[in-house]
């Protein structure tokens, strides 16, 4: 009696016990981007992570430290407690890696995790000797738009073509200088977006599609320049 005592005790212990919650990872980083048209919240293992705002139309967390390992992912629209999606991502552990979440649409096949080499967008701009330059890559994140050429300065700068949902490119270099930004549909002659950005050397930038050809408002098609950090000098 005294044995089976002394088991339950150590039994109920251990389900009173308040096990520690898994801490971020302060040598991986993840950037979590908006490319749907409403705002939204995101969680790991249902706790909110992005708590100083709201995730707008076209933005970002910017980089913040999350759990690693294999973890279950929730999104929300703002307000709602309706959860429009879930799925698991890995990130790797005390690797000084950098991740990004672009959230295309209301569903995982919408949604995608790349692996951000602000290593190579490093070595990119270290091997210009002008100083006159930053880095740029091109994420299309917005499906049901089919394939899209990204063009840059005529050309002469960067000329991306065919890039499908979910293309990554590499980071290249881009002027420090006012550049003209168009994007056509593959196939087409007729630019769907006309634009034009201020680059910054030694800035990484990202920039990415979002919308659709005949959306309105936040749900019209448009590219979204974001600052993703500076080249380490």
């Amino acid at each position: 009696m005294i044995g089976f005592i002394g088991i339950f005790a150590f039994l109920s212990s251990c389900k009173d016990k308040d096990y520690p919650q898994a801490t971020p990872d302060t040598n991986t980083n993840l950037n979590v981007i908006n490319a749907t048209a409403d705002t939204l919240n995101y969680y790991i293992n249902g706790m909110r992570q992005n708590n100083a705002s709201s995730l707008y139309p076209g933005g970002s967390t910017y980089y913040l430290n999350p759990i690693t390992g294999a973890q279950n992912y929730s999104f929300k629209k703002n307000g709602s407690a309706v959860v429009l999606f879930n799925t698991t991502y890995t990130l790797d552990t005390g690797k000084n890696v950098n991740y990004s979440i672009f959230i295309g649409g209301e569903s995982n096949a919408k949604t995608f995790l790349t692996v951000d080499n602000l290593n190579q967008a490093n070595q990119v701009v270290a091997a210009d000797a002008s100083n006159t330059t930053g880095a740029l890559r091109f994420v299309h994140a917005a499906p049901g738009m089919g394939a899209l050429n990204v063009v840059v300065n005529k050309g002469d700068t960067i000329n991306l073509t065919n890039c499908s949902f979910k293309y990554v490119s590499p980071f290249m270099l881009v002027k420090d200088t006012v550049n003209e930004v168009k994007v056509y549909q593959t196939g087409s002659s007729t630019p769907i977006v006309d634009t034009t950005f201020t680059f910054q050397s030694d800035v990484i930038y990202t920039l990415f599609a979002k919308g659709v050809v005949n959306g309105s408002g936040n749900a019209a098609f448009s590219v979204v320049l974001l600052n993703t950090g500076t080249v380490n000098q």
